[in-house]
């Protein structure tokens, strides 16, 4: 399923596909990168949906809220819902497959309860698997076929490789769920929403121009956010402001009237007064409080 509208590229491709009591849907598009080589957001962000690395060849080095994880050469990784991070290095030469999905029970009965399966693996911010070369055919695959256009036997391979996952995480072992995250019939709304937040959250975004992307109402496309994001749609984007702030702030010499304007501030006084408010301290100090 494909959604654009003027100022809104082409957001994924879908297949949807069951898996005894399990339904997956998977997610991939051009502005994610099928094979990626350096291009990758610059600041933290969240989903709603599960992603998935695989890095072919190179390496790449995710920064979540208080670590670093490199994942190299044949690794993979699933970053759960909800988790802050962004890939904030690559190596010179780095090809990496990413996939995106999310999961839901079915209505069948089946005798094995891939629902349940599933639901103890992903119970931990992210998984992380090193080494397994043997998950490169299985991915091109994937990669190929939603290139093709062929979404159901994308979603097949996609299948497979779950197994695979699980199969070499000995998921028949894995500890009870500590999260509890099931898309509901809004999720392809909040994969829209959750694009424009993360690639437009420095422009002057309207909650008005979303819900009429989204052919809802202002009040209904309010209510998705509160419920998805824990916050109304200006604390959302002021939450992302801040947190790219943080990072211009500490990790670039640029002045603070630069960053003020890149962040869609028009005003110093008032991203000052708001970054305090954030943070309880101006910006200057916090670069010189917390910069290594």
């Amino acid at each position: 399923m494909n959604y654009t509208d003027s100022n809104l590229e082409k957001v994924t491709y879908e297949s949807s596909v069951n898996l005894e009591n399990l339904n997956l849907k998977i997610y991939t598009g051009a502005q994610f990168g099928l094979e990626i080589n350096n291009i990758f957001g610059s600041h933290l962000h969240r989903h709603l949906y599960y992603e998935i690395f695989y890095v072919k060849s190179g390496e790449i080095t995710i920064q979540f809220e208080d670590k670093d994880v490199t994942i190299k050469e044949n690794d993979i990784i699933i970053i759960a819902p909800t988790v802050a991070h962004c890939v904030i290095s690559t190596s010179a030469d780095c090809d990496v497959f990413s996939f995106y999905f999310s999961y839901s029970k079915n209505s069948l009965k089946t005798e094995v309860d891939m629902y349940d399966m599933i639901s103890k693996f992903l119970c931990d911010e992210y998984i992380y698997i090193k080494n397994r070369p043997s998950l490169t055919d299985i991915t091109e695959k994937i990669s190929r076929e939603f290139l093709a256009n062929n979404h159901y036997s994308s979603g097949v391979y996609f299948c497979e490789l779950l197994i695979d996952i699980l199969k070499i995480s000995k998921v028949g072992k894995a500890k009870s769920s500590k999260r509890s995250i099931s898309p509901d019939s809004n999720m392809n709304r909040i994969r829209i929403i959750d694009y424009i937040i993360n690639n437009k959250f420095n422009q002057d975004i309207e909650l008005d121009a979303i819900a009429k992307i989204l052919c809802l109402s202002k009040k209904q496309t309010s209510r998705i956010i509160a419920k998805h994001y824990g916050v109304n749609f200006r604390e959302l984007i002021v939450q992302m402001r801040m947190i790219k702030a943080s990072e211009l702030l500490l990790e670039t010499e640029k002045s603070v009237t630069a960053i003020t304007n890149e962040l869609g501030y028009s005003s110093l006084k008032g991203f000052y007064y708001i970054f305090k408010k954030y943070y309880g301290i101006l910006p200057s100090e916090y670069r010189e409080k917390n910069r290594l």
